[in-house]
């Protein structure tokens, strides 16, 4: 079962964060915007320090 699946909610709530994005490619001038984080679109390192949470529950969970 994968997570996000109707079966299962996503394992990271999704929430919202800033992001610098230049006006224009070479412009000092930014703009923030305000993306929605999810599992799918956050950084390998974050995506993995998730999952190791989650098997580290799953273990006490089960034993």
């Amino acid at each position: 079962m994968e997570a996000g699946s109707k079966d299962r909610p996503p394992m990271l709530a999704p929430g919202w964060k800033d992001k610098e994005v230049p006006t224009s490619d070479g412009s000092p001038i930014t703009i923030t915007e305000r993306v929605n984080e999810t599992y799918k679109n956050v950084s390998q390192e974050i995506r993995d320090q998730l999952n190791a949470k989650a098997e580290a529950v799953q273990i006490i969970l089960t034993g």
